[in-house]
């Protein structure tokens, strides 16, 4: 008896792309590629802020290993939009299924990435809220 890996052989695959669904690729795409670069921009305005409080002020490193930091955590699902927006784009060039395939697998990365942070963000929320009841008592 033959085993298969579903993750590799999806049950319900769809046969065509429709026209309706490469317009909505095609949009979809134009807006994480606008939405990235927006992000690149932002991320590269923490870094720069981050020298920039380096330069004036009193606490500068500490501002500025802050600042990186913000930065860094940013840089990675502005990276992921971006490789999913120009895998839709080349794909709708090419026809190649494989560059659809990856920019698929780079939006999954983002949403588990934004999903990962969101995870800690309401565990130190919690933690910050423990903390608080704790000290009042």
């Amino acid at each position: 008896m033959e085993t298969t890996d579903s993750s590799l052989n999806p049950i319900s695959a769809p046969a065509a792309e429709t026209p309706l669904l490469l317009v909505e690729l095609r949009q979809s795409a134009r807006w994480m590629k606008f939405l990235s670069i927006v992000g690149f921009i932002f991320v590269g305005l923490a870094a720069l802020g981050g020298l920039l409080m380096l330069a004036i002020s009193r606490f500068g490193f500490i501002f500025t290993i802050v600042f990186f930091l913000f930065g860094l955590l940013g840089y990675f699902p502005v990276m992921f939009l971006f490789q999913y927006a120009r895998g839709v784009q080349n794909h709708q060039q090419t026809g190649d299924m494989d560059e659809l395939e990856n920019a698929f697998h780079k939006q999954k990365a983002f949403w588990k990435y934004i999903g990962v942070i969101m995870i800690i963000y309401l565990v130190v929320i919690l933690i910050g809220i423990l903390t608080y009841i704790a000290k009042a008592q």
